[in-house]
């Protein structure tokens, strides 16, 4: 709250005028409420503002400035601080209630003047010389009732995003919620029960910004919810073709890990699509970038689903392998993962390694002695498939045991 005060003494000349019109405030007040409404259309509409409203804000403040003038009270500050709160939850712009408050300064000023006898010295004079102090309470009121309409539509927007973010946390399944209530919420977010959607999951460490604008610019709908290690990101693909989604509208060299979930008809639905984006996410090796969809590559997502028993059984595969010495594991592990890379074509992991054929079948007899696995065997093939896959994801090191 501003402290005003007294910027002189008020001339008792004025201060006779201030008390006259003071005895004559409700009728002034009715015409000060014709005046503005008159004037200001946005506070005319009695659908925003009653006229009842607007003339009872009108005898409010003029008393308050009657009072004041007469010498009998401080400013009312404090009704001023109301109307900015009243006016912004009734959604009146506020250069309109501005206005209208210059208005208020100008009747009760054009008011005075009409009180005053012209033959009157002392009474002209006194008013004169409280022509800088007169309009620097406007300012006063002004500088009070801007911050308390700001204030309250801070408020406001608060209230608005927290109910919007309680809407998109229920809809993605952050928070325990019947389905009738996630309809709800869809329908207060404007979504349709029945849709196309998709749901991102990125590292926290991204920024919300860029995609969003990216995907807006698209004319795609999306609602966002920062979690501590997680982005989540609800799409409505409403604007796509059937055969696409985002994976087709997002940029190619993401700089980010990105997963997503298939598209889904059903928004009740988005719980379990955030979980499969998740998986999705979790499914990039960690040291790569990019963005991958859930069952696009299916023996990284069927990891992804249950990483610790992934890594537990990986573990149990090559464990032998991974407690050499760090030179030769990495030379052994290095030479698997070109081999497979290669589907088993020596030559060419040979090349990809930078040594010759034999000295691949070399290693690979090495690995074949550590672990019990065989290299012409399918099924130990899928076994080592699955272990060098969990290494990538998870960087699987040597276990204490």
């Amino acid at each position: 709250m501003i402290t005003v005060t007294r910027r002189g003494a008020v001339c008792s000349a004025l201060a006779d005028l201030a008390r006259r019109l003071l005895a004559h405030n409700d009728e002034l007040a009715a015409e000060l409420a014709r005046r503005v409404a008159q004037a200001e259309t946005d506070l005319a509409d009695g659908f925003v503002v009653p006229f009842e409203d607007l003339e009872a804000a009108c005898t409010t403040l003029q008393a308050g400035l009657y009072r004041y003038l007469a010498g009998l009270a401080p400013l009312d500050l404090p009704s001023v601080t109301a109307l900015g709160r009243r006016r912004a939850e009734q959604g009146v712009p506020l250069p309109a209630v501005l206005h209208g408050l210059r208005i208020g300064f100008q009747y009760v000023w054009e008011s005075l003047a009409g009180a005053v006898d012209p033959e009157d010295r002392d009474a002209v004079g006194g008013l004169l010389g409280q022509v800088t102090d007169f309009w620097t309470v406007l300012d006063d009121f002004s500088t009070e009732l801007r911050r308390a309409y700001n204030e309250a539509v801070a408020a406001r927007v608060r209230i608005v995003e927290a109910e919007r973010d309680a809407h998109v946390e229920a809809l993605l399944g952050l928070t325990a919620a019947e389905p009738s209530r996630q309809s709800a919420g869809a329908e207060a977010l404007g979504l349709a029960r029945h849709g196309r959607y998709q749901v991102g999951v990125l590292d926290a460490s991204a920024s919300a910004a860029p995609w969003q604008a990216h995907l807006s610019a698209r004319r795609i709908q999306t609602f966002w919810h920062a979690g501590e290690d997680r982005l989540v990101c609800l799409a409505s693909l409403s604007s796509l073709r059937a055969d696409r989604d985002l994976l087709e509208v997002l940029p190619g060299d993401a700089s980010v890990r990105m997963g997503l979930s298939p598209v889904f008809g059903d928004i009740t639905a988005a719980g379990t699509a955030r979980h499969r984006a998740t998986i999705a996410l979790r499914s990039i090796p960690t040291a790569r970038t990019g963005i991958r969809r859930y069952g696009d590559d299916p023996l990284a997502t069927l990891l992804a689903s249950a990483p610790e028993t992934a890594v537990e059984l990986a573990d149990r595969i090559i464990g032998p392998l991974l407690q050499l010495p760090e030179i030769e594991r990495t030379l052994l592990l290095e030479t698997l993962q070109a081999w497979i890379a290669a589907g088993g074509a020596t030559g060419e992991a040979a090349r990809t390694v930078y040594c010759h054929r034999n000295t691949v079948r070399y290693r690979l007899r090495r690995i074949e002695e550590l672990i019990g696995c065989r290299v012409a065997e399918p099924r130990h093939v899928t076994l080592l498939c699955m272990a060098m896959e969990v290494i990538a994801q998870y960087g699987l090191r040597p276990s204490p045991s």
